[in-house]
């Protein structure tokens, strides 16, 4: 939802919409002031609107830009003085990737990035799909960011080990080890 371009002009899945409402519902109930829950409850709405159109049509912008980024795997996805990624690379981190998150993205490789797919993509987009494809290239475009980062060098030194952190960081309060007395978190591995 943070990274969401906008919540209105959604058409929304009306089968998973309901699931989304009872779950966010769920979520902040409890600890939403009287006051507020008409406001929270139009709230959810939209966001259970824009969740349920997410899931659904995310699948189907990620295959067309993977057909597209596949059709030119020569074209330059972004480039800086030593190093250059093109899109076939990129579409191969994109496939090889669990998940897209950026945990610690590069804002100006990310941009240069954005800024190619939004262009090469904007005659390839079905209409329906404008405003899924809109989310999923700022967050391929993040993603991609942190393997030309770590690459070229050009997050520095500390780089690789703050990509790290981060990781270990967003995995939360799950163990990561117990050794005798002695435990510790994701989330406290990644403050280390």
């Amino acid at each position: 939802l943070k990274s969401a371009p906008g919540f209105s002009g959604v058409a929304p899945d009306q089968k998973t919409s309901p699931i989304f409402v009872d779950a966010l519902h769920r979520a902040v109930d409890l600890v939403t002031p009287k006051s507020l829950i008409k406001d929270m409850n139009e709230v959810i709405l939209r966001c259970s609107n824009y969740l349920s159109a997410f899931v659904r049509d995310r699948d189907k912008s990620l295959q067309t830009l993977l057909k597209m980024m596949k059709s030119n795997p020569r074209k330059e996805l972004c480039k800086r003085e030593n190093y250059e990624m093109n899109y076939g690379t990129g579409a191969a981190e994109i496939e090889a990737a669990p998940l897209l998150v950026p945990f610690a993205p590069i804002k100006d490789i990310a941009d240069e990035a954005k800024s190619n797919l939004t262009r090469d993509m904007q005659s390839v987009t079905p209409p329906q799909l404008t405003l899924s494809m809109k989310a999923l290239i700022q967050d391929v475009s993040r993603y991609l960011s942190q393997p030309f980062a770590l690459r070229s060098g050009l997050g520095g030194k500390r780089y690789p080990v703050d990509l790290l952190a981060a990781v270990l960081t967003s995995m939360g309060r799950r163990p990561l080890f117990k050794y005798k007395a002695y435990g510790q978190t994701y989330a406290d591995a990644g403050e280390v």
